[in-house]
């Protein structure tokens, strides 16, 4: 490569030098994380202790990380921040309308979560939204966030 060409490239395809950078064998922290020490609130708007205690318990039927109890002793620290809110009313008697007392909840929300290691530098971030119609949100964010941070160490064992 020329150096008209090596400055074309790193001015205007960093995309480029990152792809690079990981095929040529650069590290992925998040193969190297097995011990993980989960936050107590994820907010105010959500029930933070369901949460966590799916969260944790996902984690543990994983077999991939070990749940710790201080920062002290993990790999990693997870935290995040939750909302969970009521959409609306699920009733079928179709003259209830949208009433709280006639009707279930059917519940939305969204989970930000970041697992950064022990210096505090974030080495892995997900956004979790609940799918439609939930009657358990917590259960089903806890869920799918650790499917998809189980997923993310599993390619990183991979390379």
């Amino acid at each position: 490569m020329t150096k008209l060409q090596r400055l074309f490239v790193v001015l205007f395809c960093p995309a480029y030098l990152l792809s690079n950078a990981a095929q040529e064998g650069g590290a992925n922290p998040l193969s190297s994380v097995k011990r993980i020490f989960v936050m107590d609130n994820f907010g105010q708007k959500a029930d933070s202790s369901a949460l966590r205690k799916d969260l944790v318990n996902d984690l543990k039927k994983s077999k991939l990380f070990e749940v710790v109890e201080s920062a002290n002793q993990a790999d990693a620290v997870l935290t995040g921040t939750a909302d969970v809110y009521v959409k609306s009313y699920f009733s079928l008697n179709p003259r209830a309308g949208v009433n709280p007392n006639r009707g279930e909840p059917i519940y939305g929300g969204s989970f930000s979560v970041e697992l950064k290691d022990k210096t505090g530098e974030t080495i892995w971030s997900y956004l979790s939204t609940s799918r439609s119609g939930t009657t358990d949100p917590s259960r089903d964010l806890a869920k799918d966030v650790v499917k998809h941070l189980v997923n993310g160490s599993q390619k990183a064992d991979k390379k």
